[in-house]
């Protein structure tokens, strides 16, 4: 069952069950995916492009959050970020990305070829903050 289908059969489950707010988060996080598809260049949903556009919206939450620090609204996009958190697929540790990554960056001439062929490969698998950092480790110049 894909990402999408989840966070629509849970939708659904909300909005029978009376939880007003998971509904709420849900159908939130639903929309963005429907803002995707009207994208320019928009082709079809695959499971690592449904990652990274709840990935981004969970980035987007917790900026928001941060943005608010000093209203009642901070912990809201928190508790948002950190359902959204709780559906997605675990990424590696720091650890477990540099064995996977190590052999690309023996044959990369720089950073950014580096991070290239790793999210090529890795997309919606790895963090690029984290593969960056790793590269920079690794003795990459960019």
């Amino acid at each position: 069952m894909s990402l999408r289908e989840i966070l629509k059969v849970a939708s659904d489950e909300a909005l029978r069950s009376g939880q007003k707010d998971t509904r709420r988060i849900l159908s939130y996080a639903l929309s963005k995916f429907i803002n995707q598809e009207k994208e320019f260049g928009f082709k079809e949903w695959t499971s690592e492009l449904e990652i990274e556009t709840m990935r981004s919206h969970v980035k987007a939450l917790r900026k928001a959050a941060e943005q608010m620090k000093d209203t009642k609204w901070h912990s809201d996009y928190l508790e948002e970020a950190k359902f959204i958190e709780r559906l997605l697929p675990i990424l590696p540790t720091l650890e477990e990305t540099v064995d996977l990554v190590r052999p690309y960056a023996e044959t990369a001439k720089n950073l950014g070829m580096f991070i290239g062929a790793v999210m090529k490969d890795y997309k919606g698998k790895l963090d690029p903050a984290v593969v960056r950092q790793v590269g920079i480790q690794l003795g990459l110049k960019q």
